[in-house]
Parts: C-alpha cells; structure tokens; sequence
C-alpha cells in the first residue's frame, strides 16, 4: 500500500488549516444546538469538543513533522 507523502509546503498548509476545520465542525455541533431549537445533548457537545481535539492534534503532529526534516 503507498503511503502519502506531502512536501514540506503541503505540511505546512495543513497544518495551517486544520484548526480552521476544527473550529466549523466543533462549532458546527455545539452552537448549532443553540440555534436549532431542539434539546440539548451533551453527546453531541462532547463530540464537538473531541473532534475539535482531534483536529489541532493531528494540526500539531504536522507541524512536527515539518521541524523534523
């Protein structure tokens, strides 16, 4: 199986990126209760947080890799 390979720049915009997707879709499950007008569920705020999490961790491993080269 090939594994991906990013160049440097690619790293570096991911990196970037990521905690701007992190942000909508943590956003998107824990404001989007708020303004739905449904019951609140902590299951989808603590999946909101974890994917937040998920998204400035794996943000943070890019970034690492790139000072390692």
């Amino acid at each position: 199986m090939a594994m991906l390979r990013l160049t440097l720049t690619q790293r570096r915009v991911l990196a970037d990126k990521l905690p701007d997707a992190g942000n909508v879709v943590g956003g998107g499950l824990i404001v989007g209760q708020a303004i739905s007008g449904q019951m609140f569920s902590a299951a989808f705020v603590l999946m909101g947080i974890a994917l937040w999490a998920g998204f400035i961790a794996a943000a943070l491993a890019f970034a690492a890799e790139r000072d390692q080269s």
